[in-house]
């Protein structure tokens, strides 16, 4: 009997230390893209390349996503301009909560005499021209005084020798 309690005992023992361990997880801290911003025309592709730290990270799966996919989409990094815009394309590890973003802005295609006929930014368009003010001096350098309201606290005048930190304010 001994020796049967002693056989299971030893065989129980064999098995515990012939199972396999796993390898500790390595979370990924950090992502970086190629480029943090990008401008492109519409139909114009280019390929985002990532970085993950640490380079031993355990399955750093990426999910891309643009955040305004009428403006550009991205498959595996490869970003497609679809409309002028802008957008942010993401690349990020959701598991690990990392992050990394690159703005993408998308022109229009040019006219054939290399113009676009619209604003050079999608996101900001040319201000409108401003009429002439009657009253604006002749010179465009000459010195603006601003109007002061009559209930304005007055503040003391600071001398000519005056140098940093002699005052408080």
């Amino acid at each position: 009997m001994r020796r049967i309690i002693s056989l299971v005992i030893l065989c129980i023992a064999a098995m515990v230390s012939c199972t396999p361990q796993e390898a500790p997880v390595v979370a990924v801290s950090t992502l970086t893209l190629s480029a943090g911003e990008h401008e492109m025309y519409v139909d114009d592709v280019f390929t985002l390349e990532v970085g993950v730290a640490p380079l031993d990270a355990t399955d750093p799966l990426i999910l891309w996503e643009s955040l305004s996919p009428e403006v550009a989409s991205v498959a595996d990094g490869v970003v497609t301009a679809l409309s002028p815009g802008v957008t942010y394309v993401v690349a990020k590890v959701e598991k690990d909560h990392v992050k990394a973003a690159c703005k993408v802005t998308v022109f229009p295609i040019p006219d054939d005499d290399g113009t676009d006929d619209v604003p050079t930014s999608p996101e900001t368009p040319d201000a409108p021209e401003t009429p002439e003010d009657p009253d604006a001096p002749d010179t465009p350098d000459a010195p603006v005084t601003p109007e002061i309201p009559e209930d304005a606290i007055p503040l003391p005048a600071v001398p000519d020798n005056y140098t940093e930190g002699d005052y408080p304010w």
